[in-house]
């Protein structure tokens, strides 16, 4: 019960909030550059999927980002709803205290949620969308590389 409150409130929020403001999208070459200035090396998994123009992943042991071009903007949108209830899941019910940042404008939305041990990020502009899950102890880092990506 309170993952479902929870959950509704986050896209509760995500739905009033800023719907005037917009973002640049971010696209594929502009992911490569930045992934290369961070010195992280990128799989590409294009071909896994059939709604997607580009899907890259970025995986280590300790985090998972990843990163689609949707050849279609609900297709996008979905994810990143499925993905918001995905996350609020993985969290549980005994999570203790987290932090939960949500926003959302005319062509993008997002939410973080750092818990005591993990960060989660989940975004979408346009047609692409991003999504990192990693140790709470690297979350400045994800949020320097969501900054340079614009997200």
């Amino acid at each position: 019960m309170k993952r479902t409150k929870v959950l509704i409130l986050c896209l509760s929020a995500l739905l009033v909030a800023g719907c005037s403001d917009t973002k640049t999208t971010v696209k594929p070459d502009d992911f490569k550059k930045v992934m290369g200035e961070f010195k992280l090396d990128i799989q590409d998994q294009t071909e896994t999927v059939d709604y997607a123009d580009a899907i890259y992943r970025v995986i280590s042991d300790t985090y998972d980002l990843i990163y689609i071009d949707g050849k279609k903007k609900y297709d996008i949108e979905g994810l990143f709803v499925d993905q918001c209830k995905n996350v609020i899941d993985d969290i549980g019910t005994g999570i203790g205290t987290y932090k939960q940042d949500t926003g959302s404008g005319s062509n993008w939305a997002k939410l973080e949620i750092t818990t005591e041990d993990t960060y989660y990020y989940v975004s979408w502009i346009g047609d692409t969308y991003i999504y990192i899950k990693g140790l709470e102890a690297d979350a400045n880092n994800f949020r320097e590389i969501i900054k340079k990506l614009g997200y």
